[in-house]
């Protein structure tokens, strides 16, 4: 799972690191889709985000410097993309990605919320006030959950047949 995260962190900071402005009004097709995850599988490969702290750390320099790290731009530039397109593309594929996993896992909380909140009714050690209270931050809880998936529904279709290639890369 650290892994994981570590390899989310360094696309965000990648994505942040760009200059994401507004994302383009152009609706994403599979060949953007295609494009980016490619691009993403031989940068993970090529500076291996995933494995190696070096190149956390040269994202990172570069972060902080603001300065184009040539390796990164030419194996974009071999995608069709410059480091602005990819972090726009990316931005709005990784937003569409983490909204389809929220609603993924709203879905499958649903009954775990329906057994939560019975349990909780009942419970005959808990009182009336207190039974009320547990079920309104579990509720609220969930609700929270719920409006985590803020993406484009556009975006979030053209996404969703890319999601395992993109759980392999992101892991989210």
């Amino acid at each position: 799972m650290h892994g994981c995260a570590r390899r989310v962190m360094a696309l965000a900071l990648l994505v942040l690191v760009l200059g994401v402005g507004e994302a383009s009004a152009a609706p994403l097709g599979p060949g953007d889709i295609s494009r980016f995850v490619g691009c993403l599988e031989e940068l993970t490969r090529a500076f291996g985000w995933e494995r190696n702290s070096e190149a956390e750390a040269a994202v990172q320099q570069w972060a902080e410097d603001g300065a184009e790290f040539p390796g990164i731009a030419k194996v974009m530039s071999r995608y069709g993309f410059t480091q602005k397109s990819w972090a726009e593309i990316g931005e709005r594929i990784v937003r569409a990605y983490a909204a389809l996993k929220v609603e993924q896992q709203t879905r499958e909380l649903e009954t775990y919320l329906q057994t939560t909140l019975d349990d909780i009714r009942s419970d005959p050690n808990l009182s009336q006030e207190r039974k009320k209270q547990m079920m309104e931050q579990v509720k609220a809880s969930h609700a929270r959950t719920k409006t985590a998936a803020a993406a484009p529904a556009e975006d979030k279709a053209a996404v969703e047949p890319f999601v395992r290639q993109l759980d392999a890369l992101l892991g989210l």
